[in-house]
């Protein structure tokens, strides 16, 4: 972890962000929100969620609505990670950055400090659109995730990975008939 700032208020809920600044193995820092009813993260190992925002959003795809209040409401730790380019990550003025990046340097960050910063060996993973793509992208990995969920993933954002657009393709339609859980898994 690079940085922490305090707490600030959330738009639209009774939940606060925390900010915290992590760092990518080529020296990227990102914002990793957590949100949380009260002032300060509680350290008690409980459920992790890691919220992955899509191409050209930020955490408010997630904060402006009701999902980390009902997880935070059903006993989890939730996490809205920032990739460069987005949000409040910092990054260069001049800095370029690819898909590849946010695969190889950005999700494995966020993942990897979610775990650390709640003290949990797996997480589980929400991305929306691109976020949901990259959680997708890194089942090859073996990542540590407890579940992932991908919604609004574009299959033509897996155009140059196969395993992407055959697991979308193949698992879309059943998607649907998934068991809703009454609490976290």
């Amino acid at each position: 972890v690079v940085m922490v700032e305090p707490a600030r208020e959330m738009e639209s809920h009774d939940v606060r962000e925390f900010t915290r600044f992590v760092r990518t193995k080529d020296g990227q820092d990102l914002a990793l929100v957590e949100v949380l009813r009260g002032g300060q993260p509680d350290p008690t190992p409980r459920p992790a969620f890691l919220l992955l925002h899509g191409f050209a959003q930020n955490r408010r795809t997630f904060t402006l609505g009701r999902m980390p209040e009902l997880l935070l409401d059903r006993g989890a730790r939730v996490f809205v990670g920032e990739l460069r380019g987005h949000g409040d990550s910092r990054v260069a003025s001049d800095a370029t950055w690819t898909m590849d990046d946010h695969l190889d340097f950005d999700t494995p960050t966020l993942i990897r400090e979610t775990q650390k910063i709640a003290g949990v060996e797996r997480i589980h993973f929400v991305g929306h659109s691109m976020g949901g793509l990259l959680g997708c992208a890194l089942l090859a990995r073996k990542p540590a995730f407890a579940s992932l969920t991908a919604a609004a993933t574009p299959i033509m954002l897996g155009a140059s990975r196969p395993l992407v657009r055959l697991a979308a393709l193949a698992l879309g339609p059943f998607a649907t008939f998934a068991p809703r859980p009454k609490r976290i898994p």
